[in-house]
């Protein structure tokens, strides 16, 4: 069998050329970063390599600088251990390992409820909480200041509390004074805490129920039992002595009033009287012994108006008989029967 001879165009399996070799590192870094050719040897390549490899790092240094502060955040910067800015919210950036960076939530409202046992100013042993609501109002003070914020404001709110609750009697505590005595103690926990500067903002304080300890609870019931009772009866004293002063009061004026018009109706009749008199002394000055018979027969008339009677003639003399008498001594003894 005659041999054949390969065109150039055929691909021969034993053909070693460098087309169809993989294509060397120094090859690979050229054809990247523009180097030319594979004239220039191995040191091409590692300056190149080197090159890359500064470019990557740059690249992710700046990268990793980066960070995005919320809206209800702030940002703490620290350079070299030191403060060195405040990042407010948004894209912000620090220098990667030289900076250190705190992000702290400004706006989100914290409860803590603190409780103790103590005396009020009438010695009365009691159980007493208060609830505050705190933020932070200051980051750099509250990531610095202090090593431990929450522990100096649990400190400051017994504080408050103590010496509030100490120059306060406990019918205060359950009364209508515990909006002042509330206010007393916020009053009092800012202050401290604005000395501290810890970097806590309080937004509310609220006063929870004064209550005795449980080893004295049925006393402190009794106390309060009795309590409740002097006031009941004293709104029952006031309630009647309110009644029968009105009452009193009452009867006074009608008492006056009577009196008033009695006195009115006596002057006026005597006038009246006075006046008849003087009108009757003038007629009697006329007609004397007409008057005298006229007033005679009007005052009998007068005194026989006033009881029952029966004329009777007897031979020239006029007999009366008392009938009111005898109508009464029958009406008794038909009682009688």
């Amino acid at each position: 069998m005659p041999f054949r001879t390969l065109r150039m165009s055929e691909k021969d399996p034993w053909d070693r050329s460098r087309h169809d070799e993989p294509p060397g590192l120094d090859e690979v870094f050229n054809s990247i970063f523009g180097s030319g050719g594979s004239d220039k040897g191995p040191a091409a390549a590692i300056s190149s390599l080197i090159m890359g490899l500064i470019i990557v790092t740059s690249l992710l240094f700046l990268v990793s600088g980066f960070f995005i502060v919320a809206p209800a955040e702030h940002g703490v910067v620290l350079r070299f251990g030191q403060l060195y800015r405040t990042a407010m919210p948004g894209p912000n950036w620090s220098i990667p390992i030289v900076d250190k960076r705190y992000i702290v939530d400004v706006f989100k409202v914290n409860e803590y409820t603190y409780t103790a046992e103590m005396l009020t100013k009438d010695e009365i042993y009691a159980e007493v909480s208060v609830s505050v609501y705190h933020r932070i109002g200051n980051p750099e003070n509250y990531l610095f200041a202090s090593v431990d914020p929450l522990n100096a404001l649990t400190q400051a709110t017994a504080s408050a509390l103590r010496q509030v609750v100490g120059n306060s009697n406990l019918n205060a505590l359950l009364s209508k004074d515990r909006v002042e005595i509330r206010e007393e103690i916020s009053s009092q926990l800012k202050q401290i805490l604005d000395s501290y500067k810890i970097g806590i903002e309080i937004t509310d304080v609220k006063l929870q129920n004064a209550r005795p300890p449980s080893a004295v609870k049925p006393a402190y019931d009794d106390v309060i039992q009795a309590r409740e009772d002097q006031h009941r009866y004293t709104m029952q004293a006031e309630g009647y002595s309110n009644k029968v002063i009105g009452l009193a009061e009452g009867e006074k004026r009608r008492i006056i009033n009577e009196a008033d018009a009695q006195y009115e109706r006596i002057i006026l009749e005597s006038k009246a009287k006075v006046a008849t008199f003087d009108a009757l002394v003038s007629q009697y000055k006329r007609n004397p012994d007409i008057m005298k018979n006229r007033m005679y027969l009007d005052t009998m008339e007068h005194i026989f108006s006033q009881v029952a009677k029966v004329f009777v003639p007897n031979e020239g003399m006029l007999n009366v008989l008392p009938l009111s008498d005898i109508i009464s001594k029958e009406s008794q003894a038909r009682e009688k029967e």
